[in-house]
């Protein structure tokens, strides 16, 4: 505990909270935009309709803003030259597993915000659609389990790199990656992390283009994918740390 107040005091005027908020605030005034010209039919199945538009808005927004959020965690030590000194006050184990949970926070709260933002907005615009409770944890868990994946990739390129516009140009370049994977056949789009928001959606859309109609309907929950995406940041998250204990500051 005394490590994690340390790093959550060396982030305190960071304004990573800042940057989150944002994006948090684009997603959803962008679903409100498609919430207020929606009609009928996408709002008897509001809720589906929304796990759709999220999956897309955060193949795009997410990569970004926990790349900014993974930099911002660890560039403090880069830019003062501080390793050294912080070795002598804490284990490197201990400044690893603070950061890394620090940014799982971040990962948390994104996922909840998503839920209570959705949660609104079915109120707001009345939808005909009663909540699916099965595919609303089902969606808290995914984007969760995306985030951690996404973040411990960031984390361990911002902790390898002084220089922070690579790890920003690879949430970048992630977003587009992730975006595009999306209409990619599904086998492919398993190769490409960044990707897997839309991949673990419950929910898909089909839309007509002679009679612009949207069909909605259910995916199943693959929850063999869901635990391999848990595992892979498991993966990341040891690899990562021994990359750490070994690299030379």
């Amino acid at each position: 505990m005394r490590e994690m107040r340390a790093e959550l005091a060396k982030t305190r005027y960071r304004k990573i909270w800042l940057s989150i908020a944002g994006v948090m605030g684009m997603e959803l005034l962008w679903c409100f935009w498609i919430f207020s010209r929606a009609e009928g039919m996408e709002l008897s199945q509001g809720f589906y309709y929304g796990f759709v538009e999220f999956g897309v808005m955060n193949s795009i927004f997410l990569p970004v803003v926990l790349a900014v959020a993974a930099s911002r965690i660890w560039d403090t030590e880069h830019k003062g030259g501080t390793w050294k000194l912080l070795e002598t006050l804490e284990t490197k184990d201990a400044i690893y597993r603070c950061k890394f949970l620090l940014g799982a926070i971040y990962c948390m709260a994104i996922a909840a915000a998503q839920i209570i933002f959705l949660t609104a907005l079915s109120r707001m615009f009345h939808f005909g659609q009663k909540l699916p409770a099965d595919h609303m944890v089902w969606f808290g868990v995914s984007v969760f389990s995306v985030n951690l994946a996404v973040y411990l990739i960031q984390q361990i390129l911002s902790m390898y790199y002084e220089n922070q516009i690579i790890p920003l140009a690879a949430g970048l370049l992630g977003a587009f990656g992730g975006l595009f994977s999306n209409f990619l056949p599904s086998q492919i789009q398993r190769l490409v992390v960044w990707g897997y928001y839309g991949l673990l959606r419950s929910v898909n859309m089909d839309w007509d283009q002679d009679t612009k109609i949207i069909t909605l309907y259910e995916r199943p929950m693959d929850y063999g994918f869901l635990i391999f995406v848990f595992l892979l940041a498991a993966a990341l998250y040891l690899g990562g740390k021994k990359l750490f204990l070994r690299k030379e500051f």
